[in-house]
């Protein structure tokens, strides 16, 4: 049994802020459809399935924010595209960078002169900015829990990501174009 269907068997009433959406049946009723639509975005199964995993973790656990009058899928999908999006982001990052020396089979899976390349870009960004990106695309974490673990500003963390994607992509291009 999953993370989910052990917490959609769980008592959940009364604890999802009045709403009538009976989140057992919609799992049941769209995972597949979910699935199909992770999979279109990461083109692997595997991937798939912890994309639609995750949204429904995400879903129960925030289902308080749920919206009356919004449809369940929507919200769903929604979370689904994003939680795939974001796994992509992080998988393809993971292929290229070793972070630490017990990746050694990430950094094989990837051609040793684009691991370098994308490691050297790594190291011409600012340590403040290389936190934010290991701790994202590496460890997995979310904005909110990376704030939390260096102790700044949600808006801070979101700020530095944006500049070093910006500034990563800058680098890659040129090099790319040097090529």
């Amino acid at each position: 049994m999953s993370t989910v269907e052990e917490a959609l068997a769980a008592d959940l009433g009364g604890i999802d802020g009045g709403s009538e959406v009976d989140w057992a049946a919609t799992y049941a009723a769209r995972r597949d459809r979910l699935y199909g639509l992770a999979l279109v975005i990461l083109r692997e199964s595997n991937d798939a399935s912890d994309a639609v995993q995750s949204a429904f973790e995400k879903a129960l656990r925030y289902r308080g924010r749920f919206r009356e009058g919004v449809a369940p899928d929507a919200w769903l999908a929604r979370i689904t595209c994003n939680e795939a999006i974001s796994l992509a982001r992080r998988r393809r990052i993971r292929r290229w960078v070793t972070f630490r020396d017990t990746d050694a089979m990430s950094a094989e899976d990837a051609p040793v002169v684009e691991r370098l390349v994308v490691e050297d870009a790594l190291r011409r960004l600012h340590l403040k900015h290389r936190a934010v990106v290991g701790l994202h695309y590496h460890d997995g974490y979310g904005i909110d829990e990376i704030a939390s673990i260096l102790g700044i500003p949600r808006g801070t963390v979101a700020s530095r990501l944006h500049h070093a994607r910006a500034v990563l992509r800058a680098i890659l291009q040129k090099r790319e174009s040097q090529s």
